[in-house]
């Protein structure tokens, strides 16, 4: 009986830990839960990444929302699309909507020889974010 109790201290202490970890965990959640929904849904994308935030396919569909979005929590927008017309139709109605500043990039995926194009189109903007849209079916 005497070597009993040892294994029982052992086993006490596991138990108290456990619950310890435990109560810990679920209070760290409770509280990051507070945090998040208890005092405010700031958005945690903006300007403050970087000015600029790029959006490919951004003419229509899951492009053009990922753009207004980012728009919408005042970042500038580099558009970048393989229409023209589509991109300045966009550009036009996000700088009217939003009040940011926009950049249009007409560039085809397809092609080999648009990175140049890109890569002079960006020089010196400071970026925060980078969506890519690359969902084309060709």
């Amino acid at each position: 009986m005497e070597s009993a109790l040892p294994a029982a201290g052992f086993l006490y202490w596991v138990g108290a830990g456990t619950v310890a970890y435990l109560a810990l965990r679920i209070s760290y959640s409770l509280f990051t839960a507070f945090q998040i929904w208890g005092l405010g849904h700031e958005p945690r994308v903006g300007p403050g990444l970087g000015e600029w935030a790029v959006v490919t396919g951004s003419t229509d569909g899951i492009g053009k929302s990922y753009a207004e979005e980012l728009a919408r929590c005042g970042m500038k927008v580099v558009l970048i699309s393989r229409s023209q017309d589509k991109l300045n139709q966009v550009s036009s109605e996000i700088r009217e909507k939003f009040k940011v500043e926009t950049k249009t990039i007409a560039a085809d995926f397809a092609s080999e020889d648009i990175y140049d194009k890109i890569k002079t189109g960006l020089a010196g903007l400071k970026i925060g974010v980078l969506g890519l849209y690359l969902c084309h079916i060709y």
